[in-house]
């Protein structure tokens, strides 16, 4: 099985939503271009 990482962002933030939790990732541009991908956890 093969997860490119867009998809297992995408996975990390529905989990996130379904528990109600803010999610973890945000991601900027396309996925077609080289992404920026911003991790944001706040303690």
């Amino acid at each position: 099985m093969q997860v490119s990482w867009w998809d297992a962002i995408a996975y990390c933030n529905r989990l996130s939503e379904k528990e109600k939790i803010p999610v973890a990732y945000r991601l900027l541009g396309e996925p077609n271009f080289v992404p920026n991908i911003i991790w944001e956890v706040k303690e």
